[in-house]
């Protein structure tokens, strides 16, 4: 911008002397040439002297490195350095206990700040080896912050469970693992058929002087169970009637907060107390259900593997 403005400068006196100079007598015109003949040679110097000081306080660009255009024009997702490499607690002056579990449990866990939106978020940016924490069932201190947290699950984790993944190509697989409150989901297969892994990433927000919970469900729902009419639970007591009680639930305290929210939103007309009591003993084994309606998301989740208390939370 530097060197346009010098030249129009020089355009611009050009002009101005020009016009000057058509009005003096031709012995005062040489007098006037000489002196711009000595002002354009000690600016063509100092200009000279100006440019070559410039090229060597700026250093040349490595033949062999990477330039600017080499860098994808895109927001890098934050320095995932931030976050130690699999602590078992991170200890902060106002860290927030975290407890992370899944079904199946052992799922590999990977924490990034949310430091991009959620629609330019890419899984492989949290998926790396500096991201991971732990596997679930796991407790963390965090900062307070917004965060990505991403569940990953081996296909050998549900082979170790006796748990039959369905394969691309079976009826209803788009359907096979409804959403439990998660953002993303994806899925890997190892030829294009099998599944070999599966991730789900939510987005998880600590506040001062709160303690967060978060289970992660990926257990897959039978064929003749994908395609359900509304109000639709998952997972359904059938998939998971197997599983051993693992958690403590006063049924009775649990019964009386849900039936509360559901006169409080008027959907006990749609959801009766049948549907109730599936609910609760699915939560018993999983530690989590999600109830669908066609205007309603319920999500009931327990807050610790040996605590009594949950939160319900209601979305429409």
């Amino acid at each position: 911008m530097g060197d346009y403005l010098v030249q129009a400068i020089i355009f611009l006196a050009g002009i101005i002397i020009e016009l000057y100079t058509s009005t003096l007598s031709l012995s005062r015109q040489k007098n006037v040439l000489r002196v711009l003949a000595g002002l354009l040679i000690a600016v063509g110097l100092v200009w000279t002297g100006y440019q070559l000081a410039k090229s060597e306080s700026t250093p040349a660009t490595p033949v062999d490195g990477p330039t600017v255009t080499d860098i994808p024009n895109r927001e890098p997702t934050k320095p995932t350095n931030t976050l130690p490499p699999q602590p078992t607690a991170w200890n902060n002056t106002d860290g927030r206990g975290i407890w992370i579990n899944s079904h199946p449990p052992g799922a590999q866990v990977y924490i990034i700040p949310a430091r991009v939106e959620l629609h330019d978020l890419k899984v492989e940016d949290v998926q790396t080896s500096e991201n991971l924490v732990g596997t679930t069932p796991l407790s963390l201190d965090l900062s307070s912050d917004n965060y990505y947290v991403l569940t990953r699950f081996p296909a050998e984790l549900f082979d170790n469970l006796g748990i039959e993944l369905p394969t691309y190509s079976s009826p209803g697989f788009e359907e096979a693992f409804p959403s439990d409150g998660s953002q993303i989901f994806v899925t890997s297969f190892t030829d294009g058929e099998h599944l070999k892994e599966l991730a789900r990433v939510y987005n998880l927000r600590i506040e001062r002087g709160l303690t967060e919970a978060l289970i992660s469900l990926a257990l897959p729902l039978p064929m003749n169970q994908r395609v359900a009419t509304s109000p639709a639970i998952y997972p359904t007591l059938a998939t998971v009637e197997l599983l051993p009680s693992s958690y403590t639930v006063n049924k009775v305290g649990m019964r009386n907060a849900i039936e509360r929210d559901l006169t409080e939103y008027n959907l006990t007309s749609i959801i009766n107390a049948e549907m109730v009591s599936e609910m609760i003993e699915v939560i018993l084994r999983t530690g989590k259900v999600v109830l669908e309606t066609d205007t309603v998301r319920i999500i009931i989740q327990m807050n610790g593997l040996d605590r009594s208390d949950f939160t319900v939370t209601i979305f429409k």
